[in-house]
């Protein structure tokens, strides 16, 4: 993978989250703010996508930093990687759970303070759970921060040969039980449940588990185009079927089926275009993409007020653009400097303000 050796950026991948949190808006814009009539399913069904997206995002560049790190150290430090999270997640989110308590207060919006507590925790992807619209969208989140509990245990506690197998078995488990689950055992609640959390953890899972082979799957270039002919049909099979207009599946057994084939799917393409350098690529570089993609989780935070229905809120969607690049700018960035440096270890420190 290309990256930028000081940010550790890399720059397709900016290009992949611009098209994720695009995904979300214009879903929520169509099915929320501007609904003229019944909810889309296309709109509802991209932008879950495009969270599924985030999550491979997420999996693949952090188990791809661990990787490198423990390559130059020998291991992970944890203690580094748990700070460089609350640095990069927590300001910015905890600067819209204020926003959004203070204007609930106001009377501007109406988001009870309970919701906003299950948010601040990280627990509305419980199944059950309504946090209410302007923290609903923090489940996404939920799973991450779920994802950030687990991934460092086990890669610091597993040795180093056997990593690659681990991560493939949990992606496979995660990847068949759902669908094992509804041919095999009765469709109760607690399953659905069940294959509801595993098709999103799948897609976090799919990112490690490609981060893991990169080196085998780059060496097989010449099967390259294949998989992605076939990554491709599957997105927009799955997209297809449910529009309603191609076949037609019960929703449990369509989303066990999308468990299976569709976050694996979404990693090889997002993968493919971190190895080869094609129109695709070049596309997801472009810098005004790139920057969308930069500024893309202000965005998801934001979004939710400026695409809510008009009846709730009376903010112009004219807005968002601008609240989110302040956050990103003033709250972000910043925030995530202060973490870098925090999370050095102490020699390195040393030798970079020597220079």
């Amino acid at each position: 993978m290309s990256a930028n050796a000081e940010t550790q950026r890399i720059p397709a991948l900016d290009g992949w989250r611009a098209i994720s949190i695009l995904l979300v808006i214009i879903g929520h814009l169509v099915n929320y703010r501007y609904q003229s009539g019944p909810p889309s399913p296309i709109a509802a069904y991209l932008s879950v996508m495009g969270v599924k997206v985030f999550f491979v995002i997420s999996g693949l560049l952090i188990a791809g930093l661990a990787l490198k790190e423990e390559a130059t150290t020998g291991t992970l430090s944890m203690k580094g990687f748990y700070r460089r999270r609350v640095y990069r997640i927590l300001p910015a989110y905890f600067a819209y759970l204020a926003t959004v308590l203070v204007f609930s207060l106001l009377g501007w919006i109406q988001q009870d303070a309970a919701g906003i507590g299950l948010a601040a925790v990280f627990v509305c992807n419980a199944p059950g759970l309504d946090c209410g619209w302007f923290v609903g969208h923090s489940w996404s989140l939920a799973y991450e921060e779920q994802f950030y509990l687990v991934f460092p245990l086990l890669f610091v506690l597993v040795p180093r040969h056997v990593k690659p197998r681990l991560f493939a078995a949990i992606h496979a488990f995660l990847a068949a039980t759902p669908l094992l689950s509804l041919l095999l055992m009765p469709d109760t609640p607690e399953w659905a449940a069940y294959r509801v959390l595993a098709s999103h953890f799948c897609c976090i899972s799919a990112g490690v588990m490609l981060a893991h082979h990169r080196e085998t799957l780059a060496r097989l270039a010449r099967h390259h185009a294949l998989v992605s002919a076939a990554a491709l049909v599957v997105v927009a099979g799955c997209i297809a079927v449910t529009s309603g207009h191609f076949g037609h599946l019960p929703y449990h057994l369509r989303n066990a089926i999308e468990t299976l084939v569709l976050p694996v799917s979404i990693a090889w393409l997002v993968f493919r275009t971190t190895v080869h350098r094609g129109a695709v690529t070049a596309f997801l570089d472009w810098a005004p993409l790139r920057y969308i993609g930069k500024i893309s989780f202000s965005l998801y935070l934001w979004q939710q007020i400026f695409t809510a229905a008009p009846a709730t809120v009376t903010f112009s969607v004219l807005w968002l653009l601008p609240v989110a690049m302040f956050s990103y700018h003033f709250i972000e960035q910043p925030m995530v400097r202060l973490g870098r440096a925090r999370s050095h270890p102490p020699e390195l420190l040393r030798q970079s303000l020597a220079r």
